[in-house]
């Protein structure tokens, strides 16, 4: 009777040992994890594949948001070269939040187009943000109703995608020659008819003011 007691003992302590390692060993990954992506957000280059790794140690958990830190990398900063363009001063006091509403919504308005498409949503968005007939916000001229009819999904869009149409924002829109005629420009549809003034077509969309 005394020898299965103490069988069945040392049965239990060996699986009470065997859950303990194995929590000690998950423990050690979340930090070892949290660690490199601490190191990473100091130096500005952390990646999805890190937050994808910190939610696989915890069993598909989610522990960080993927929209509330920067996981894009456009290269060299742009800010100091000597080439600005109209929105560059808009671009720089935009934070990181209202970028990557920007990019959200033009990947859903404006994902199957090219270049010269994307940079023109983009250029609406900033338009509108500056117009006096529209909220001076991102984030109210983007949610305003009967308006940009993407806003509800644009937390679908993909980091990939979203990191695309930033290294545009970042880039060319911040950079280059506007593609639209004026900051006037604060309307865009795909309509066949567009009920927009001084309209100019760029591939599926119109473009016009007011």
């Amino acid at each position: 009777m005394n020898d299965n007691y103490d069988d069945n003992f040392s049965l239990t302590r060996f699986f009470i040992l065997i859950l303990l390692t194995a929590n000690t060993i998950l423990v050690f990954n979340i930090l070892t994890t949290l660690k490199n992506i601490n190191n990473n957000i100091n130096n500005n280059i952390i990646s999805s594949n890190s937050i994808k790794e910190l939610q696989l140690s915890v069993s598909g958990s989610i522990i960080i948001d993927p929209f509330s830190i920067s996981t894009c990398s456009v290269g060299e900063n742009t800010i100091g070269m000597g080439e600005r363009s109209i929105y560059a001063d808009l671009i720089d006091n935009l934070n990181e939040e209202e970028k990557i509403m920007i990019c959200q919504i033009t990947f859903r308005e404006a994902g199957n187009q090219p270049l010269e498409g994307k940079r023109a949503v983009i250029e609406v968005i900033l338009n509108r943000v500056n117009s006096e007939y529209w909220p001076d916000t991102v984030e109210a001229v983007l949610s305003q109703d009967r308006q940009f009819t993407t806003w509800k999904g644009r937390q679908s869009v993909s980091q990939d995608n979203i990191c695309d149409m930033m290294s545009i924002l970042e880039k060319e829109v911040y950079i280059e020659e506007p593609v639209l005629p004026s900051i006037e420009y604060i309307y865009f549809n795909s309509l066949e008819y567009p009920n927009i003034n001084n309209a100019i077509k760029i591939e599926d969309h119109w473009f016009g003011t007011r």
